[in-house]
């Protein structure tokens, strides 16, 4: 994909996050599918050629969409997710696009909050100096998700 391309389509598709957030409270809080329906909607196989990004954003508005739980509606109060709220949404699109491989300090020292532990009574950071976080993937959170690093 060009970087024209992706533009293009990253402006469409910011705009239809947009509108989702702001209008989720329309929609059923979860689906009424039955198990398979959604797999029964989508191709057997892959297609041997690539298919314009417009067809693939049209499988996911009517085939992904309805299919899912929406966690931002102001009616689901199950669990509260962070990594769903506007603000949090940026700080993955920045992380996506600089590709921030957060799983230790050594691969992304400001993915993991890179101040040194000053004692070892810290639990908030490794001996390495990076943060321990539950899965590597949620370790570019912390910079977007948390309001600054701190050390005792």
């Amino acid at each position: 994909m060009r970087p024209d391309e992706f533009r293009r389509h990253a402006h469409a598709l910011v705009d239809w996050m947009a509108d989702y957030l702001r209008d989720v409270g329309t929609l059923p809080i979860t689906p009424d599918v039955g198990p398979g329906e959604i797999r029964a909607r989508l191709p057997a196989a892959p297609p041997l050629d690539a298919e314009p990004f417009e067809a693939l954003f049209d499988d996911f508005r009517s085939i992904v969409v309805p299919g899912m739980t929406h966690w931002n509606h102001p009616g689901w109060f199950a669990y509260f997710p962070c990594n769903n709220s506007p603000p949090s949404i940026l700080g993955e699109m920045l992380t996506a696009t600089i590709g921030a491989q957060g799983m230790s300090w050594a691969t992304s020292p400001a993915a993991t909050c890179s101040a040194p532990p000053r004692d070892s009574s810290s639990r908030a950071t490794s001996s390495t100096g990076g943060t321990r976080r539950p899965a590597a993937a949620s370790a570019p959170a912390c910079p977007t998700t948390s309001s600054g690093c701190r050390t005792r």
